[in-house]
């Protein structure tokens, strides 16, 4: 990270560093070195016998995935900390990133749980419990007073037919009272052919695998905010 311009002192300058390597933040750094380097980590998991035998499983309809929620929860929820210390430093009311992304084919892999295709229904329910368990926590985080309001939803965007890709966000917006703040975290999902496209389970499933992201990444945010709040 030193040899790219980015100076590693601490934990907390190596996360950042991890989260930009991450995300869509990366391209604006510009340095041929991220880009040669990232090239490199493409071939390396895209061109694979496994990836290619993998992305073939997903289109012929043997397996599907999910992303898994604690992992992608977690660059989501840093995303929204990093857009609220930017009010409290800028003292300004209001933060709205819309170009967030995490759309990197080979980085998605490494948060991908697959599942055998014929399972789908069955992981759509239990991710369905999950999501309701997380709508409960923002819902008594209201109640409370802490969160003024919140919705998170799902925007289908395009679906890229020549390299089979979906490239839905998950809208998250969240009222602290002094402070808004609101994300559109871009999120793609590769190999979903036309007939997957197609598909109202698969649609179902990426629809709440993405909700639950959201749930997941604003209850992070708010644990986060509480212990700012009683350690600043």
């Amino acid at each position: 990270m030193e040899k790219w311009g980015f100076v590693v002192k601490t934990g907390e300058d190596l996360d950042t560093g991890i989260f930009y390597l991450l995300t869509y933040h990366m391209f604006k750094w510009g340095n041929a070195d991220v880009k040669k380097v990232l090239k490199s980590f493409d071939n390396m998991i895209n061109k694979s016998t496994f990836s290619r035998e993998f992305s073939r499983a997903i289109r012929e309809k043997k397996i599907f995935y999910i992303y898994d929620v604690g992992m992608l929860s977690e660059i989501i929820s840093y995303q929204l900390q990093r857009l609220y210390q930017a009010c409290i430093a800028s003292g300004e009311r209001t933060r709205y990133d819309e170009s967030f992304r995490i759309d990197r084919k080979s980085i998605l892999r490494l948060f991908t749980k697959a599942f055998p295709y014929n399972s789908i229904g069955y992981i759509i329910n239990k991710l369905e419990e999950q999501l309701e368990k997380r709508r409960e926590y923002l819902d008594e985080m209201k109640k409370t007073g802490f969160l003024k309001y919140y919705a998170i939803r799902v925007f289908w965007g395009d679906y890229n037919e020549q390299a089979k890709a979906l490239s839905p966000k998950v809208i998250i917006h969240l009222d602290l009272g002094n402070t808004w703040i609101g994300l559109d975290a871009q999120i793609n999902y590769y190999d979903v052919s036309e007939e997957l496209f197609k598909d109202k389970n698969v649609i179902k499933l990426i629809e709440t695998n993405l909700r639950i992201i959201g749930y997941e990444a604003s209850k992070k945010f708010i644990e986060y905010l509480y212990e700012y709040n009683i350690t600043k």
